[in-house]
């Protein structure tokens, strides 16, 4: 599913990831940075991140809310609710990336669903994953960009975004 994003939804996201990145500062010793791509700045991860969560949260017809003062994505349990899901969004920089998280462990929600840049301005949603069929199905990456090791599913391994929304 291909969603657009406008000028105004990148001044929202860019907002809200100005706004998350100082909550996080603020509280480092309580979300440890576990940036695995050590070529792009926090900054540039916050909005990523924000990018994603936002074009599920269009595609699904709700609204993003503002995160302002907590840590609700980090370190947290979710990032959006929908279907009585808790749902945590994934952002990967390449088209044909991964669904990826630090540790099996580190998937706390529902469901995660994952995003990647079609261009600069329209993103697909690649699809989604159980937390049991993840666990399942991950495979385990001895490190990543020289970082920490990784859990990850290929975008083949998820369900259509489709299957979701309607409740399938």
């Amino acid at each position: 599913m291909l969603v657009e994003i406008t000028d105004i939804d990148m001044e929202f996201i860019k907002k809200e990831a100005d706004a998350r990145s100082r909550v996080k500062r603020l509280h480092r010793d309580k979300v440890p940075n576990k940036k695995i791509d050590q070529s792009r700045s926090d900054s540039d991860i916050d909005v990523s991140g924000v990018i994603a969560e936002y074009v599920v949260a269009k595609a699904f017809g709700i609204k993003l809310i503002p995160s302002t003062g907590t840590l609700r994505g980090d370190g947290g349990v979710y990032d959006l609710i929908f279907n009585d899901k808790l749902v945590q969004v994934k952002f990967s920089y390449y088209k044909t990336g991964k669904l990826v998280f630090v540790l099996r462990e580190d998937f706390k929600a529902d469901i995660a669903i994952l995003v990647v840049p079609k261009s600069d301005k329209v993103m697909r949603i690649c699809g989604w994953i159980t937390r049991n069929d993840f666990v399942n199905k991950c495979k385990i990456n001895g490190a990543f960009f020289g970082h920490y090791p990784n859990a990850y599913v290929d975008q083949s391994d998820l369900k259509p975004i489709e299957e979701f929304i309607k409740g399938e």
